[in-house]
């Protein structure tokens, strides 16, 4: 996943979390103040009650509300990166000649020599541009070693008939 989307819709995310932020920070900060006067006259070290109770409880909900809406955001962000991460890959699956099928289900793609290549599930187009890349740079099938013998790189069947045709020729 990319890690902050540039679109205008992810700044505005940012600049509302940025805000969300500071402004949570300076609730902290009056609310240690308002409750270390708080303890003073609890304590008794103050005749007179420092700050208001309600301000206590203000401060406390204001840093409550803009926490939550700093998760929010971080949460948005997140899900519109994932969801711009998404589209590319569909687009660059589409773009290389993969295929969504639904039978059989999954993201396939079909070389040049007309072989089927599963790729991902259905949902999974990360996971497959990924095995398209793979694919398309080389790394599809293990290749025979150099050196096996003629013989052994024929299939059985062409084997076993060339075998048959040479008996039928010496009897």
């Amino acid at each position: 996943m990319s890690d902050i989307p540039s679109s205008p819709a992810a700044k505005v995310l940012q600049e509302r979390m940025e805000q969300s932020r500071q402004v949570a920070l300076h609730e902290v900060r009056e609310l240690r103040k308002a409750l270390a006067d708080l303890e003073q006259f609890l304590t008794g070290k103050r005749k007179r009650p420092g700050p208001d109770l309600f301000d206590v409880v203000h401060s406390a909900f204001e840093i409550f509300r803009n926490s939550s809406a700093l998760a929010e955001y971080g949460k948005l962000l997140e899900d519109l990166g994932s969801e711009v991460d998404r589209s590319q890959a569909l687009a660059l699956l589409e773009a290389k000649g993969a295929r969504l099928l639904t039978k059989p289900a999954g993201w396939h793609w079909i070389n040049p020599k007309g072989e089927m290549h599963f790729l991902a599930k259905k949902d999974e187009p990360e996971k497959a541009l990924d095995a398209l890349g793979k694919l398309q740079a080389g790394g599809g099938r293990q290749r025979k070693a150099k050196g096996a013998s003629a013989g052994a790189s024929q299939p059985a069947e062409t084997v076993q008939a060339t075998k048959a045709a040479a008996g039928s020729e010496q009897g």
